[in-house]
């Protein structure tokens, strides 16, 4: 069983993409903290606001959804772990839902029990600013509050809904929280190792380490930026170095806490294909149909064959089926 802990491919041809790529489900995650399709103007209005935003995430949620709808013969909304198996068995590309951010439930508990009636099953605590859940990773030292009050109750509602609970872009302070406080596996869902590419997003050793502790799994990022090991400035990575971010975290947090975020965003909101602005993905593994050459490239580099499976989707069908309702 393939499958990814962070995508932004929703469409139908993403669907049919994935289903050839060998892919049983993957989190469809859609930008919600921000308003990132309507320019930077709005953007930089939105950048910092704390309401308002359950509009922008139900109208994200009902575009995703409304191709699922309009597509059964392709895809399958993933609301419990029977449903993962059903779309292994149907051959049809799993969709669960997830949220680029939680200002989507404006400091109620209320709204976050609404979203989860209608399917969400994963909600990511940040993106790139702080919000009324925790602080981000651009937030060090004393700006790093770590958990509010609130995200401390998020914390555990989503533990007790059957919620996965995301620390992509959450600061430092956050992660270590988030990992000791939540009584369920946590996913890292789009990363790497900073010891092996020095970027804020990626997870030191010692988060590393707390992570395994926890049973979560960190879903290496497949955008150049994040693993080259070259710097994060330095074109277009390649297997090797996804390779180097695969046995780092192995020697120090153990092969089960490794998973697959590709984070896969061909269009850049802004405006151009994300290649056209000098963004590049992983040579090889540009696009969800492509994940059979990194099986390929895992066999041959002589990982052993039940750890390419635990990449792939073992150790995140793990957390998964530890989290999500049974059926």
């Amino acid at each position: 069983m393939v499958l990814l802990s962070h995508d932004h491919l929703w469409e139908p041809p993403d669907f049919a993409a994935a289903v050839s790529g060998g892919v049983t489900a993957h989190v469809v995650m859609p930008f919600v903290d921000v308003e990132v399709w309507g320019g930077a103007e709005a953007f930089e209005d939105t950048k910092h606001r704390e309401e308002g935003n359950a509009r922008r995430a139900m109208l994200a949620f009902d575009r995703v959804l409304s191709y699922v709808e309009a597509h059964p013969d392709q895809t399958l909304l993933v609301r419990s772990v029977a449903d993962l198996f059903e779309a292994k068995r149907s051959g049809r590309a799993g969709v669960i839902l997830g949220s680029e951010g939680a200002r989507l439930v404006e400091g109620s508990l209320e709204l976050l029990r609404c979203y989860y009636r209608m399917g969400l099953r994963q909600v990511q605590l940040n993106w790139d600013y702080p919000n009324w859940v925790a602080a981000c990773q651009n937030d060090v030292d004393g700006a790093d509050t770590g958990l509010t009050d609130f995200g401390r109750e998020l914390v555990r509602d989503m533990n007790r809904l059957g919620m996965v609970l995301d620390t992509s872009h959450s600061s430092h302070r956050t992660r270590l929280e988030v990992f000791e406080l939540s009584q369920q596996p946590v996913t890292h869902g789009h990363a790497g190792a900073k010891r092996i590419t020095n970027r804020p997003q990626n997870l030191t050793d010692d988060e590393l380490k707390a992570l395994a502790a926890n049973d979560g799994v960190i879903g290496l990022h497949f955008f150049s930026r994040l693993v080259n090991q070259r710097g994060p400035d330095a074109g277009q990575a390649h297997l090797e170095d996804l390779y180097a971010h695969i046995d780092h975290v192995a020697r120090v947090a153990g092969m089960q806490t490794i998973a697959l975020g590709p984070d896969w965003f061909p269009f850049h909101p802004f405006g151009g294909w994300t290649r056209e602005q000098g963004y590049s993905f992983v040579a090889g593994l540009e696009s969800i149909d492509c994940l059979p050459t990194l099986t390929r490239g895992l066999l041959e580099h002589g990982y052993r064959e039940r750890d390419v499976e635990a990449i792939l989707g073992g150790n995140l069908l793990r957390v998964l089926q530890a989290v999500l309702p049974p059926d």
